[in-house]
This record gives C-alpha cells, sequence and structure tokens, in this order.
C-alpha cells in the first residue's frame, strides 16, 4: 500500500425507527377541523412534536407498520427526520411506483416545506400561550391530495387530559384539547343564556292597516276558566279617508267565512274578536295582579271582600251558568323588599292591573243574600 493513500473514516451506523400507533376513533361530525378523522378515501399521519425523546407515528390507516431508518448519528437532526418521515409514508403509498423521479422529488421538497412551517407555528405557539391574548387557533396538519385521496401531515401535540389518547386538531392559548374536552370546556366557558323578563302589559295597543283602511285595538286577556291567554281585538274603526282599493281590498277579504283566519278578522258585525295567544303564554310564570278589596262599602265593584281575599261571581250568557271565583288579596300575595322600606319616595303601584275577561263572561253583581 502506497503511504500517500487516503483511508476514509468509517462510522458507526445507527438503527432507528418510527413507531406506530393506529387511532381509529372518530367523531360525531367531520365538521371543520375534525374531517382529519374521515377515513373515506383520506388518512392523516402525524409525526410525535418531540421527536427526540420519542420516534412515532400516529395515524388512521391500520395497515401502516414500523419504519425503519439508519443514520450516522445517534440523534439525528430536524430535517433527516422529517426526510426518513416523508419517505416512509410515500413508500408506503406507493408513491415511488406510480410518480416519476422527478415527480416523486417535487412533492417530497413541497411536505418537507410544510412540515417545518408547521412545526416552527406550533412550537411558537405552544411557548407563548401565556403572552398571547388572542384565542387564535394552529391546526396541527395541512392538507396534501394526490388524485382522488387526500392525506393529512402533520405533528402529534398530546391533549391536555394526561388520560386522553385522541390528537387534537388545534392548539390555542388555552393548551391542545381535543375534540372531546374541547367540548367540555366550550360548555363549562360559555355563560347560561339569560331568558330576558317581559312584563305583560294590558295597555290597548292601536292597530291601523293602511292596505285594509281599518283600525282597531289589540290586548291581552286572561281567563281564569280555561287558564289561557287571549288576544282581544276591539273598538273596530274604517278610516274615513280610505281609498276605493283599500275598501275593496277589505271587502275581499271579509267575504267568505272560507277567508284565510277568517275567525281573527273583526268587522262591524263582529264588535270583539278573541283567540288564543300562541306566543308562549304560561300561566306558571306570569300570574294576573288582583287589586286590593275596595276600602268603602259604596264601592260599585262588584266583589266582596273578607280577610282571605276577593270574591266575585262571574256569569255565562252562552250557557246561563254562575262561576263564584275568590282571589287572594294583593296585600297577602305582595312582599315589599327591604330597600323599598327605606325610600319613602318609591313607587309601590300595583305591578299590573286586572286583565279583561274572554268574551261570553260578565260581571254580575254581587248579593249579600247569595
Amino acid at each position: 500500500m502506497k503511504p500517500n493513500q487516503s483511508f476514509k473514516k468509517l462510522r458507526y451506523t445507527y438503527r432507528h425507527n418510527f413507531d406506530v400507533r393506529h387511532f381509529t376513533h372518530q367523531p360525531s361530525t367531520f365538521a371543520g377541523k375534525n374531517t382529519i378523522f374521515s377515513t373515506y378515501r383520506a388518512s392523516f399521519f402525524l409525526l410525535n412534536l418531540h421527536y427526540s425523546k420519542h420516534l412515532r407515528i400516529v395515524t388512521n390507516n391500520t395497515r401502516l407498520r414500523e419504519i425503519f431508518f439508519s443514520s450516522d448519528r445517534r440523534n439525528p437532526n430536524r430535517n433527516y427526520v422529517f426526510g426518513k418521515f416523508i419517505n416512509g409514508v410515500f413508500r408506503f403509498l406507493n408513491f415511488h411506483r406510480k410518480m416519476s423521479s422527478d415527480v416523486y422529488r417535487k412533492y417530497f421538497k413541497i411536505v418537507l416545506r410544510h412540515l417545518h412551517e408547521q412545526f416552527k407555528a406550533l412550537s411558537f405557539r405552544l411557548r407563548n400561550t401565556e403572552k398571547l391574548k388572542n384565542n387564535n387557533q394552529t391546526q396541527t396538519y395541512f392538507r396534501f391530495s394526490v388524485d382522488k385521496n387526500t392525506y393529512y401531515f402533520g405533528f402529534y401535540v398530546p391533549c391536555s387530559d394526561p388520560s386522553c389518547d385522541c390528537p387534537p386538531t388545534f392548539v390555542s392559548k388555552q393548551g391542545s384539547l381535543c375534540w372531546n374536552h374541547w367540548k367540555v370546556r366550550c360548555s363549562h366557558s360559555t355563560p347560561h343564556h339569560l331568558s330576558p323578563r317581559h312584563t305583560w302589559s294590558n295597555v290597548p295597543k292601536n292597530v291601523t292597516s293602511a292596505r285594509l283602511g281599518i283600525s282597531y285595538s289589540k290586548q291581552i286577556s286572561f281567563s281564569n276558566k280555561r287558564q289561557k291567554y287571549y288576544v282581544v281585538l276591539s273598538n273596530f274603526k274604517s278610516i274615513h279617508d280610505a281609498s276605493a282599493q283599500q275598501s275593496q281590498r277589505f271587502s275581499r277579504l271579509t267575504r267568505s267565512p272560507r277567508s284565510n283566519d277568517f275567525k281573527k278578522l273583526i268587522t262591524l258585525d263582529k264588535a270583539n274578536v278573541i283567540y288564543p295567544c300562541h306566543h308562549g303564554c304560561s300561566t306558571e310564570k306570569v300570574k294576573p295582579m288582583v287589586p286590593p278589596p275596595p276600602s268603602s262599602s259604596s264601592s260599585r265593584h262588584a266583589s266582596s271582600s273578607s280577610s282571605s281575599g276577593v270574591t266575585r261571581v262571574y256569569y255565562n250568557s252562552a250557557t246561563g251558568t254562575r262561576r263564584t271565583v275568590t282571589f287572594e288579596s294583593q296585600i297577602r300575595t305582595f312582599i315589599e323588599p327591604e330597600e323599598w322600606r327605606s325610600n319613602p319616595n318609591q313607587d309601590t303601584s300595583p305591578i299590573c292591573e286586572v286583565l279583561p275577561l274572554p268574551e261570553g263572561f260578565k260581571r254580575r253583581k254581587f248579593n249579600k243574600d247569595q
């Protein structure tokens, strides 16, 4: 051997492998970021974000097995690990046989570049969770399509719950949460809906129809017999300067009892029109307030006052029956708040008035002999 002959330095070769964990659970819907879990012509391949500690691939493709590769270093650098990960998945998908070498190299570089960008974005998001004030979400994967098949490459970030093995699809300032724990967190953090408190008013509402050339008043009535709310239409009037077209429309609408909602139409022949209210009027939430009994015996109210309340007699003209109803006094049912007692200028008037009775009921004068 010649003395000037150089010898090539031999290096020890290390064997490495990517462990494969199959995840086949699916959410109830594939909308939004959950589309990654769909198996219809699709698969995802997620590399463990902490690849330096453990090389692992999480996928929903049950045919994928361990991927082996060799390196002359005990801890390969990031670019080398990403390249072996992409090359192993591409060979598993038979891209080296379906594509030419140039197309294969082009797709390899595209996926490698996206992996580096995705890794930097996820690392920045996880390092600055306390500094970031927005609630933006960074996806842990990106989409890659070949022909009619879709593949998702990305990184596996463990869920914040140590006992959960579901791969999260995004990372935010709250950390990484899978679809189950994200749903639970949203339900706990979202405040409960407070339904607006609507106070029923008995003030009549004047309605004017410019199309029909009529006007009438509309108010809410409560029936103690049926325990329902009713809409009462009364005071029908025709606009004095109504045009011929408005009069023609109104006559055409009320000409036949087969017209739509004929029972709700008020005309000169029907002085009052009453129909049930279908807007969620509940008798359990809203109860009509009854004014206190008259203080003097010369009052014109057709009622008798007693220590327990007010007694009234109603007469049904349709059936000829009579009904006696005893209402509790408002003084006994209304409790004055503590803050009202310290303020003498506070208005202590009743919350609402007595609602009118439905059609067919007439108030009868109280007779002491009864």
